[in-house]
C-alpha cells in the first residue's frame, strides 16, 4: 500500500507543497523558487485523512495572512484632504492639457509677413528696369584739386549742323564737359620748347619761343577712356578730316607747330587709356606771333571731341589774362 502525501514547507521561501510518501527520502526542489532541499524526519508529517486536498492555511499556522494594524493618523493631519492619484493616464491626460496650444496671433503675424515679402518683391521688381537704367548712366567724379570751387562747369553744345553760331566757354573761369569727359585749360604762355635728342640729351626743339596751351583731361566715368593727343593729329568727323584749330578774333587760323630731329617734347603726352577718376596733362604747340597773344585780342580754340571718342567739340575762347610770359 502506498504511503500517503505529505505537506512539506521550503526552507527558502517557506512556500508549502504536497510529497509523495515514497519519495520523502528524496532531494525536493521547490516548484514555487526552485531551491533543493532534503527533508529530514521531524519535518515529514503525515497527510490528513481528509476528501481532498489540505489547505495550506490548516497545516501551517505560518502561512495566514499578516494582520495589518490601523493607521494612526496624527490629529493635525486629519482635517486634510489625502489626493488621490488617478488612474489610467489622467496624469498624461494632465500634461496634455497644460501643453501650450498654437497661438492664433502668431499664425495671423506669418501672414502678414508673407504678404510684406510679396509686395517688396513686386516693388523690386517694377523698379528694376529704372535701376538698370541708372547705373548704365555715366557717373560724374568729383571735381579735380585743381579745379577751383567758384569755377562753374559748362556744357558744350553740339556744333550746329547749318553752320550757327557755337557756343564758346571762357577758358579763365570754366572748363568743357562733353559725355563724361573734363577738359579744363590750364594756362596759356610764350617759352622755349624743349625736347631730346637722337642720344637722348635736352635740346631745343626749335628756335624761339612758341605759343604753349597746357591743358588737363580727366575720365569722370566709371570706364576706361582712350586719349589721343590734338597735338599734330587729325581725325574723322563722319565724312571730314579735322584737327586742333586756334584762330584769332579775325578769324584768321594758326597751325600747330612740328617740329624735326627731335624727340619726347616736353609735356607732350601722345596717348593714354584713362582710368575712372584719372586725370592726364597734355600741350598744345602753336606758331603764332607773341603780339597776337600778348595784345588785347581773344583767342579761339576748337578741340574736336573725336580725340576721346565724342562726337562735337570743346571750344575755349583764351582771353588775355590767361598768357604768361
Amino acid at each position: 500500500m502506498p504511503l500517503p502525501a505529505i505537506s512539506v514547507r521550503c526552507p527558502r521561501c517557506q512556500s508549502g507543497q504536497f510529497v509523495a510518501g515514497e519519495a520523502a527520502h528524496l532531494p525536493q526542489r521547490c516548484a514555487l523558487c526552485g531551491h533543493v532541499f532534503t527533508l529530514s524526519p521531524p519535518t515529514v508529517q503525515p497527510r490528513a485523512n481528509l476528501a481532498g486536498p489540505v489547505p495550506p492555511q490548516i497545516t501551517s499556522p505560518r502561512m495566514a495572512p499578516p494582520t495589518i494594524a490601523p493607521q494612526v493618523i496624527p490629529p493635525h493631519l486629519q482635517r486634510q484632504v489625502i489626493p488621490v492619484p488617478l488612474a489610467g493616464n489622467d496624469t498624461r491626460s494632465e500634461a496634455a492639457e497644460e501643453a501650450p496650444r498654437p497661438s492664433r496671433t502668431k499664425g495671423l503675424v506669418m501672414r502678414l509677413a508673407l504678404v510684406t515679402i510679396l509686395i517688396s518683391a513686386a516693388a523690386i521688381v517694377a523698379m528694376l528696369p529704372r535701376l538698370v537704367n541708372k547705373l548704365k548712366e555715366p557717373k560724374v567724379a568729383s571735381e579735380p584739386a585743381e579745379v577751383a570751387a567758384a569755377d562753374v562747369v559748362e556744357i558744350i553744345d553740339l556744333r550746329p549742323a547749318d553752320g550757327g553760331p557755337v557756343k564758346w566757354i571762357d577758358a579763365s573761369r570754366s572748363a568743357g564737359l562733353r559725355a563724361g569727359i573734363h577738359v579744363r585749360v590750364l594756362r596759356c604762355e610764350f617759352a622755349d620748347v624743349m625736347a631730346r635728342d637722337s642720344g637722348n640729351l635736352p635740346v631745343p626743339a626749335g628756335p624761339g619761343e612758341f605759343l604753349q596751351i597746357h591743358l588737363q583731361i580727366t575720365n569722370r566715368l566709371k570706364v576706361k577712356v582712350p586719349y589721343i593727343s590734338w597735338y599734330a593729329n587729325h581725325f574723322r568727323d563722319g565724312n571730314r578730316t579735322i584737327a586742333a584749330e586756334l584762330a584769332d578774333d579775325t578769324g584768321r587760323r594758326y597751325p600747330p607747330q612740328r617740329f624735326t630731329g627731335v624727340q619726347d617734347i616736353a609735356g607732350h603726352l601722345p596717348e593714354a587709356t584713362l582710368d575712372p577718376g584719372e586725370s592726364v596733362r597734355d600741350v598744345l604747340i602753336f606758331a603764332i606771333p607773341p603780339a597776337k597773344a600778348t595784345g588785347s585780342e581773344t583767342l579761339f580754340l576748337q578741340l574736336p571731341a573725336a580725340a576721346v571718342r565724342r562726337t562735337g567739340s570743346y571750344d575755349f575762347k583764351l582771353l588775355p589774362e590767361l598768357w604768361q610770359r
